[in-house]
């Protein structure tokens, strides 16, 4: 009974392997002929039946000529794992952990890439062959020397897709999901455009304060701005000054950009804004005296009625802080 078991066992065993060994030829055509899709589907197949060495390398080459870059290393690490760990398999664990290396470096994970190349520097001197040991040492230099470059070119990628993404997020009105995507940018590089842009997020959120910072910040940058940018920005600064009730830096602000600019339409909305700014002013003026007096008044009859004496009473009696109306 055991034995009829066993035998049916080996049959199912070479079974898979005859099957495996078919989608592993399939796809071996399939990848001579350019379809490299293809072909991986049937070295998954093979893969999957049997986790064989050449099944699964031939997939992680497929997977790298696809650009898939995060399955090839997938794959790479499987394939590491697969080789004899003898002597005699020295070179075959250098190359693989250098090709590891390689798409852990166009995933744009540079520590992991220089991790595995020093592993390859470890197993390298265990290479019998030194003329094979020399080309290998130099190749993994090479790629050692470009990962800086690699670096750089990384975070001018993820800076420039934070600030899509930040883009796209602030044309769907989504400004705290834009102002994240636009600090992101800013972490790794501070730009003109993304300063004005996350100010503007701030601004649109009603958080004028952080406004007001990004957008003196933007304003750092005018020497590369052109005059329009400028005064763009100003007129937006003097908006959030209003809003903060401070019509002081409002005035200041919208006059000077009617003496400043020659376009017909500025002038005039910032005439408007400018007359806005002294109501407010005035009106809070206005308040404020009104509640010097009140507090005066109510000081002078406190002291009538207790002989006198306000001592400490004239300290607590404050004006009332006008805010702006919003």
């Amino acid at each position: 009974m055991a034995t009829k078991l066993n035998f049916n066992i080996l049959m199912e065993r070479n079974a898979d392997k005859r099957e495996a060994n078919l989608q592993y030829e399939k796809g071996v055509t399939a990848f001579k002929e350019g379809n490299y899709k293809e072909a991986a589907d049937y070295f998954e197949d093979a893969a999957r039946i049997l986790e064989n060495y050449n099944f699964v390398y031939a997939l992680a080459l497929t997977y790298s000529k696809l650009q898939e870059n995060k399955k090839a290393m997938e794959a790479y690490v499987r394939v590491y794992g697969l080789v004899d760990k003898e002597v005699a398999a020295a070179e075959k664990r250098v190359k693989i952990l250098v090709y590891i290396a390689r798409e852990a470096g166009a995933l744009k994970k540079i520590k992991e890439a220089e991790a595995y190349l020093e592993k390859a520097l470890e197993v390298l001197p265990l290479v019998k062959d030194k003329g094979r040991e020399q080309e290998l040492r130099e190749d993994i230099v090479n790629q050692k020397r470009m990962l800086p470059s690699m670096e750089k070119v990384t975070k001018k990628n993820l800076m420039v897709e934070a600030f899509e993404k930040g883009k796209a997020m602030e044309e769907r009105r989504s400004y705290d999901e834009a102002i994240e995507e636009y600090t992101k940018s800013l972490e790794i590089k501070e730009t003109a455009l993304a300063t004005f842009r996350r100010a503007l997020c701030y601004q649109e959120l009603g958080r004028f304060e952080e406004a007001v910072e990004g957008y003196a910040r933007y304003l750092k940058f005018r020497g590369e701005l052109e005059q329009t940018q400028i005064s763009n920005c100003y007129f937006n600064l003097g908006v959030c000054y209003l809003e903060l009730g401070d019509y002081e830096n409002a005035c200041t602000i919208y006059s000077n950009i009617l003496k400043s600019t020659y376009n017909v339409s500025r002038k005039s909305k910032a005439l408007k804004y400018l007359q806005v700014a002294n109501e407010r002013k005035e009106v809070c003026w206005i308040l404020k005296v009104d509640a010097q007096k009140s507090c005066e008044q109510g000081a002078g009859e406190r002291s009538q009625s207790t002989g006198g004496d306000s001592k400490g009473r004239e300290e607590s009696c404050g004006a009332v802080e006008c805010t702006g109306e919003k």
